[in-house]
């Protein structure tokens, strides 16, 4: 039977997206509907023999000449399985999804599956094997019990069953629609792709986008109050899921600034005062006042939710009483240790560079005159008669307190952490990944 290849370049005038496939000379051909076939000439090659496809053939009453284009929003049903080789049909499952809505080209979903579904047709069901490099590489997904290992090959069959039209995707409603599944494709990988932080980028990449397009309809006076509205809960839903995903990744300064955003369009957002409370606690570049403050504000909207702030205000009263032992154990010690070295080391300074001026100088073993020997003695007497224990000490140790305090609580602190792991900055509040 003769298959279908892909050899010439497809290029789309999106602004988006610039993909290059491979595409054969095409040869119509109905499709054989068996999933288990193992010959690769049997299956359409979108990357090579790194991303194959294979239809299953159309289901329902869709018309064959609806093929999915770039841009288009398409509602998706899919099964994603472990598929080490092209025989390998019924692996663990590792993602299982119905009715999501994805926009080919934004990247809200992997390259394997979104490429797969961009040569679909409405009513289609395919099945996509891809490489590792199109999924997950060297991260990996959570399922249920089920941990997909890093480098895995797999495996989609995925049912295409329905595309936006472009009127139905100029509506507010849609728009919010795709808002909405940007964010709870996020919060999915959120919740299972993770992989040490690996896969952090693409979910906070997927949240920022659903932020761009709310926004524009926040601030968009052609759209309704109630629409704008829906539009700033959608907003600042994913705007507290970015910081989140900041205080997962220990960017705890940027998950500040992001909660400060959040404050900025709605000051009394319990989330966003509770990240801002945490972040700033938990940021080496705030002071305690402003932690206080911040602990103070969300406490006043706290609400039926005061177990939270009681956590942070009990985190942040041991972390101050610490650092209270510190600086005071810290300036007894620095303070025994400066205060008794000034006249021995002075004194012993004086008599190094005696016995350094007579091995240097033995040939003027003479007794000086008068004259030279109280011009001598000045020299070396003036600046013992400086007041060093009542006025220089005191005020050199004063100055030169803050630094060392700043020394050792960022940047040792920093160089430790960085060294054994930030076990000293966990807080009581929260032991595993921020609650979106």
């Amino acid at each position: 039977m003769s298959i279908t290849k892909k050899e010439t370049a497809t290029e789309q005038d999106d602004s988006t997206k610039k993909a290059s496939i491979e595409e054969a000379t095409k040869e119509k051909v109905e499709p054989t509907g068996d999933e288990n076939s193992v010959n690769k000439d049997s299956w359409e090659r979108l990357m090579g023999d790194d991303l194959l496809m294979k239809s299953l053939g159309l289901t329902g009453e869709a018309p064959v000449s609806t093929p999915v284009q770039p841009q288009d929003a398409v509602v998706i049903d899919f099964v994603g399985r472990l598929a080490p080789t092209l025989e390998d049909s019924d692996g663990p499952i590792f993602q299982e999804a119905k009715d999501w809505l994805i926009v080919i080209g934004e990247k809200n979903v992997l390259p394997a599956l979104e490429m797969g579904v961009r040569f679909m047709k409405l009513g289609e069901t395919a099945v996509v094997w891809s490489h590792s490099k199109y999924a997950y590489g060297p991260s990996g997904r959570v399922h249920g019990d089920y941990n997909l290992p890093a480098d895995s090959d797999v495996r989609y069959q995925i049912t295409v069953k329905s595309i936006l039209s472009e009127e139905k995707r100029s509506e507010p409603e849609t728009l919010i629609q795709l808002g909405l599944a940007k964010k709870e494709i996020g919060n999915d990988a959120y919740a299972n792709e993770w992989s040490d932080g690996m896969g952090k980028d693409r979910i906070k990449l997927l949240y920022q986008r659903a932020v761009k397009d709310m926004e524009f309809i926040v601030q968009s006076s052609e759209h309704s109050e109630e629409i704008r509205e829906q539009a700033t809960t959608v907003m600042l839903d994913c705007l507290n899921n970015i910081a989140a995903v900041q205080m997962r990744a220990k960017e705890f300064h940027a998950a500040k600034a992001t909660a400060v955003q959040v404050l900025s369009y709605d000051p009394d957002n319990f989330k966003g005062l509770m990240r801002a409370a945490k972040a700033a606690l938990l940021d080496p570049a705030s002071s305690y006042e402003e932690v206080d403050a911040a602990i103070q504000a969300a406490a006043e909207k706290s609400g039926a939710n005061q177990t939270d702030v009681q956590r942070l205000r009990a985190d942040f009263k041991r972390r101050k009483q610490d650092y209270d032992q510190k600086s005071k154990a810290m300036f007894s010690k620095l303070g025994k240790t400066d205060a008794k070295p000034s006249k021995e080391a002075i004194k012993n300074d004086t008599e190094v560079k005696e016995s350094e001026e007579k091995s240097r100088k033995p040939e003027m073993d003479v007794v000086p005159n008068e004259a030279a020997l109280d011009s001598s003695e000045k020299a070396t007497v003036w600046w013992k008669r400086l007041p060093w224990k009542d006025t220089i000490l005191p005020y050199g140790f004063q100055l030169l307190m803050p630094f060392v305090m700043y020394y050792y609580f960022t940047i040792a602190k920093a160089r430790q952490e960085a060294k054994y792991g930030d076990s000293t900055t966990t807080p009581s509040f929260s032991t595993g990944a921020e609650e979106l």
